[in-house]
């Protein structure tokens, strides 16, 4: 049988040693990849050097102003598609790692999934919307039967290019925050899988910022895409999650954060997305 196409694409941003090991991970699979396309959302002359110089494989694209993950991922699969199309798309953050053994691992589930409905995402973490509530609870799932999920997060996913021409990429305007959640129900919506299968050795590093203002970005994104999925349960779980931290916020005298959340649900209900609070 032959082995499916797969393409991996890798979202940078200021982070040339990490983004370093994580396109050599991408490079040392056992099943290798056509090609690896770094999306630099910084436009560094340093990244671009370092990660074509590690393989013929990769390709860099330069984007300006960090337009975010959601955004560079959509990019990284426009380019892709029309430059090296594949029946799979590996997505990474720039701070994951995988195992020699994800790709892999990833494709043997994808095989051996029911032919309905067809597969779109089969990712290491996930969970479920109950009650219109995000819970992430398939973050470690055990044994080796993979689970249905009502999302995915795409770090470290692999997509469907069916999935994709059904229903797009990520959504651009988000910039950060629920990019993932949003686009993996989308697919899910659109009546493709999506399994979340065992975890294997693969490393998250987790590096980005916990300030205040991903809190405005948190609230603004959720309200936004429940009301453009239409997917009115969770404009449930939004109000219990935001009076939950609210609550929070004013008890340890946190009133800029908690001013910040307020201006992103505004936002929301206005419609004013991308990049409007800068990190």
């Amino acid at each position: 049988m032959t082995d499916p196409r797969v393409t991996a694409i890798v979202v940078t941003y200021r982070r040339l040693e990490m983004v370093q090991q994580t396109v050599q991970a991408v490079l040392e699979q056992s099943l290798p990849v056509q090609a690896l396309i770094v999306v630099d959302n910084d436009s560094n002359a340093a990244v671009e050097m370092a990660v074509t110089a590690a393989s013929p494989l990769v390709q860099y694209l330069a984007l300006a102003d960090n337009p975010g993950f959601g955004a560079g991922l959509g990019a990284g699969l426009d380019l892709a598609r029309a430059t090296h199309p594949a029946d799979w798309y590996l997505l990474l953050d720039d701070d994951s790692p995988p195992a020699a053994d994800a790709l892999g691992r990833a494709l043997d589930v994808a095989r051996s999934a029911p032919s309905a409905p067809a597969l779109g995402v089969v990712a290491t973490r996930g969970g479920h919307i109950r009650a219109g509530r995000i819970r992430h609870d398939l973050s470690d799932v055990r044994g080796e039967k993979a689970q249905p999920a009502d999302f995915a997060l795409v770090d470290g996913a692999i997509v469907a290019d069916a999935a994709i021409t059904a229903v797009g990429g990520p959504r651009r305007d988000l910039f950060m925050n629920l990019e993932d959640i949003e686009f993996t129900t989308r697919i899910r919506l659109a009546g493709f899988g999506v399994l979340v299968r065992q975890r294997d050795s693969s490393t998250f590093h987790h590096l980005g910022s916990t300030s205040a203002w991903r809190g405005y970005y948190q609230a603004r994104n959720h309200l936004r895409v429940a009301i453009d999925l239409r997917q009115w349960s969770w404009l449930w779980g939004w109000l219990v999650r935001e009076t939950a931290i609210g609550l929070h916020l004013v008890k340890d005298r946190r009133f800029r954060a908690l001013v910040l959340r307020w201006r992103g649900a505004v936002d929301a209900l206005r419609n004013r997305m991308g990049r409007t609070v800068n990190p």
